[in-house]
C-alpha cells in the first residue's frame, strides 16, 4: 500500500515545504496572520504528506467525529487551492494516499532522531507508534483526522 501510495502522489504536484507539526502549539496569529513556529521537522515532500497532525489537532479542538462530514470539510478546504491542478475529487485520493504516507515519515524522523541519542528510551518508543499508526490507517481502523 505504501508504494502504491508514493508512486499514485510521484508527479501529481509540485513538491512543497511541508511543516510536519502543524497543530495549534505550532500556529500563532500575529497581526492577523498566521505565524508558524518550530520548523525543525519540516521537509520537502508532496503537499499531502504533511498536513495529519493539523487535520487531528483541528478535530481534537473542534471535537469533531474522526472521519466525519465535517472533516471532510477541513480537508476540502485544504484542497480548495489545488483545484487548479486536478479536480476534486482526484485530490481526495491524493490526499488520502498523503495521509497515509504521513506516519512513514514521522516514524523515519524518530529513526534518525533516535540513532545516536544517549537514552532514547526515555522518548518511548515513537518510531513503533507511528508505523501502528500507519497500520491503522492501511487498515482502515484510523479514519480521517483520528490519526
Amino acid at each position: 500500500q505504501v508504494r502504491a501510495a508514493a508512486d499514485r502522489l510521484n508527479g501529481s504536484l509540485p513538491l512543497t515545504v511541508a511543516h510536519m507539526e502543524a497543530h495549534d502549539g505550532n500556529i500563532f496569529v500575529r497581526d492577523g496572520r498566521p505565524v508558524f513556529i518550530d520548523w525543525a521537522e519540516a521537509v520537502v515532500t508532496h503537499p499531502f504528506v504533511g498536513p495529519l497532525l493539523m487535520l487531528r489537532s483541528a478535530t481534537e479542538r473542534l471535537g469533531y467525529e474522526p472521519g466525519s462530514s465535517d472533516v471532510e470539510r477541513l480537508r476540502d478546504l485544504y484542497l480548495e487551492p489545488f483545484t487548479s491542478f486536478a479536480p476534486v475529487a482526484q485530490l481526495r485520493d491524493l490526499f488520502a494516499d498523503g495521509y497515509l504516507l504521513f506516519p512513514v515519515s514521522r516514524a523515519d524522523a524518530w529513526r534518525r532522531t533516535l540513532d545516536d541519542a544517549p537514552e532514547p528510551e526515555e522518548f518511548g518508543d515513537p518510531v513503533n507508534a507511528w508505523l501502528e499508526i500507519l497500520a491503522e490507517i492501511a487498515d482502515g481502523t484510523t479514519t480521517l483526522g483520528g490519526a
